[in-house]
């Protein structure tokens, strides 16, 4: 599990790295330096996505159908094994039921990011005006996949913090 969690780990870094620099490289100098949505937290509306389409040159529109499209897809699946991995690994002294459920945000993430990913590209794809009811379900993915990534990060500090404390067995010795 050690091994999974460092490769994993290192893979993410890895496609995130490359993600970040196609967006920075390509997609927001061709966007008018516009965030990409699915990096915008609290989420957008049906305008701000509009806007962001209507300002995205050809290369830029390349660009996210094309390498940010597979960087974006393997991301969250790796990131996903890792949270996976690492929440596993550190919950050894934890009951196995308690271990699944652990399991339920990082999974989480990693759906709510590849539906996002699909719906922003459906969109970027799709001629003509805007499908507006496909720009909201994208941001409230958006939005739960944000919840879910912190949801699994202070799942995964709670049980490193809880990993820490000498367990009932060890207090008494």
């Amino acid at each position: 599990m050690k091994a999974l969690v460092w490769i994993s780990g290192a893979f993410s870094l890895g496609l995130y790295a490359g993600l970040i620099w196609v967006l920075l490289n390509n997609v927001m100098p061709g966007a008018n330096g516009q965030l990409p949505p699915d990096l915008q937290i609290l989420g957008y509306t049906p305008e701000t996505l509009a806007r962001f389409m209507a300002a995205l040159t050809p290369e830029a529109r390349d660009a996210l159908t094309g390498p940010v499209r597979l960087l974006d897809t393997a991301f969250p699946l790796v990131f996903g094994v890792f949270l996976c991995a690492l929440s596993w690994r550190l919950s050894t002294r934890q009951h196995a039921w308690s271990r699944m459920v652990l399991l339920i945000p990082p999974v989480g993430f990693a759906v709510m990011d590849l539906c996002e990913n699909v719906l922003i590209q459906e969109l970027v794809a799709a001629p003509g005006p805007m499908d507006v009811s496909t720009a909201v379900l994208a941001s409230e993915f958006t939005v739960t996949k944000f919840l879910l990534l912190f949801a699994s990060l202070v799942a995964l500090v709670a049980t490193w913090a809880r990993g820490r404390r000498p367990s009932p067995e060890e207090a008494t010795e």
